[in-house]
């Protein structure tokens, strides 16, 4: 097979001046996420990549920066392309109520009831949000929060998705996590989670009641596309 009948295609691309990064303290732009377009491309406004790097510029004299691995908080404001013009939104996301909740513990004073203590923590672009706790009994009446958040956004998308995971509030050792839920930001700012800020039922999905502590229950319950049991809706 002729290799010359293939090409190389560039995705995307970002460029730097040497003077930007010089002016940063230290002559170095350290561990910075950058969004790739490809400016030459019909879909040019669409971030194809996220690239995250450093780079040092020094002159005859300067002292440069040894640039090491990053272990400090994650970034989530990368840089971008002035072509892509981003345009700003203010995402409202208010939870009223949950049903159907799995019952996680035993229920003191309510002989062969177990029950939850319930919170929705969220988290969007590195920050985390909660709601008040509420306990609902197995079988019981729907838990009521009716708490509202107000989340900056952005397209093109820096953030993909919205995370909500179901909690289990216990007052002794950390509180257990239930099960999850995700909203992709872009449909959400293109409404197609519900027209015009119209209620919506969500599913919350987990592992399995039986599995305890195990790798597999983490990963079902952190991420709904590998769970295998419902944990109830959320109205939102």
């Amino acid at each position: 097979m002729d290799k010359g009948m293939f090409k190389d295609a560039m995705i995307g691309m970002f460029e730097f001046d040497l003077s930007f990064v010089y002016l940063k303290p230290d002559h170095v732009l350290l561990h910075k996420w950058v969004a790739l377009n490809n400016p030459g491309g019909e879909d040019y406004a669409t971030i194809q990549a996220y690239l995250k790097l450093s780079i040092s510029v020094a002159c005859t004299g300067d002292e440069q920066v040894q640039i090491e691995e990053d272990e400090g908080p994650e970034d989530t404001v990368p840089l971008m392309s002035p072509s892509l013009n981003p345009s700003f939104y203010q995402i409202k996301v208010r939870l009223f109520q949950a049903q159907d909740l799995p019952a996680l513990d035993a229920a003191i004073g309510f002989i062969g009831k177990d029950k939850i203590d319930a919170y929705m923590k969220l988290d969007f672009k590195g920050k985390k949000y909660k709601t008040s706790t509420e306990t609902q009994l197995k079988g019981g009446d729907p838990v009521h929060w009716n708490k509202e958040f107000w989340l900056p956004a952005q397209l093109p998308v820096l953030a993909p998705k919205i995370e909500l995971k179901l909690m289990d509030y216990d007052a002794i050792g950390s509180d257990e996590l239930a099960g999850t839920l995700q909203l992709k930001t872009k449909e959400i700012i293109e409404d197609k989670h519900g027209e015009n800020g119209k209620f919506v039922w969500k599913n919350i999905y987990g592992a399995p009641l039986g599995q305890k502590n195990s790798k597999a229950q983490q990963m079902m319950n952190n991420d709904p596309e590998y769970a295998s049991e419902w944990k109830g809706r959320v109205l939102l």
